[in-house]
């Protein structure tokens, strides 16, 4: 059972026109922001201060709060990355969520956060609530860690997933220490070509007339440290002192 220092980090991001799922950790008693690259790519563009996060907590205006924010930094390879930003204040609890993967196995069971085409759980506003004391619930997926580092610092989890996972948190419990961890950032999900046929006779003859990308049900993320790391190279500490 997922709990509280998971689910209440968790929230649905929009920047510009694409919207996605962010999440909190804690790195040296400070609070930061990560998500995955391609959801606030315009971040940059747009020359933007802030993130647009979804929480009736944060403001009495209305669900949607701009939260100003400052960049960390990006982590950006050939097939996606990851971001991070340092809110200007708290925004999440700070209940104990270690991003790291020490203590992680091969094949052990893995959960996925996140917001799936805007989704949010709860029947109505006022269950959603009550069942997570205001903040968003998030959407859970349950699979298991298929490879680790099949590529430099990328995970590949035997679980499906859709559009507005990206950037969600994968948590694991530590071997060690039995609790969970944060060990990666959701990307997205491996495709392959999956013919098209106009009818049944045509599949039985293999005359396809198109090709379209296929979901395989292997979940593609990225290793929570690439977050840490972008946040250990900044000489000068960016974000508050939690205290």
């Amino acid at each position: 059972m997922l709990t509280t220092n998971v689910l209440q980090r968790c929230f649905l991001v929009r920047c510009g026109d694409i919207t996605g799922t962010c999440f909190t950790i804690e790195v040296d008693n400070r609070q930061y922001i990560v998500t995955a690259y391609h959801v606030v790519k315009s971040f940059d563009s747009y020359n933007c201060s802030y993130l647009d996060l979804y929480n009736e907590n944060l403001s009495r205006e209305g669900p949607w709060v701009r939260l100003p924010v400052e960049l960390v930094g990006h982590y950006i390879d050939d097939v996606d990355g990851v971001s991070v930003f340092a809110p200007k204040y708290q925004v999440s609890i700070t209940y104990s969520l270690p991003p790291t993967q020490e203590g992680i196995v091969h094949y052990d069971d893995v959960y996925i956060l996140g917001f799936p085409e805007g989704l949010k759980g709860g029947i109505d506003a006022e269950s959603t609530k009550d069942a997570n004391r205001g903040y968003p619930l998030p959407i859970v997926k349950k699979g298991i860690l298929s490879a680790w580092y099949i590529r430099e610092g990328m995970m590949l989890l035997d679980t499906y997933n859709m559009h507005g996972f990206s950037g969600g948190p994968v948590i694991m419990k530590s071997r060690e220490t039995k609790d969970f961890i944060v060990t990666g950032i959701v990307s997205g999900y491996r495709t392959r070509k999956a013919p098209v046929y106009l009818s049944i006779e045509n599949q039985q003859s293999q005359k396809s007339f198109a090709h379209t990308l296929e979901n395989t049900g292997l979940t593609i993320a990225y290793s929570i440290d690439h977050a840490v790391k972008l946040i250990c190279q900044q000489s000068i500490p960016i974000g508050f002192n939690l205290g």
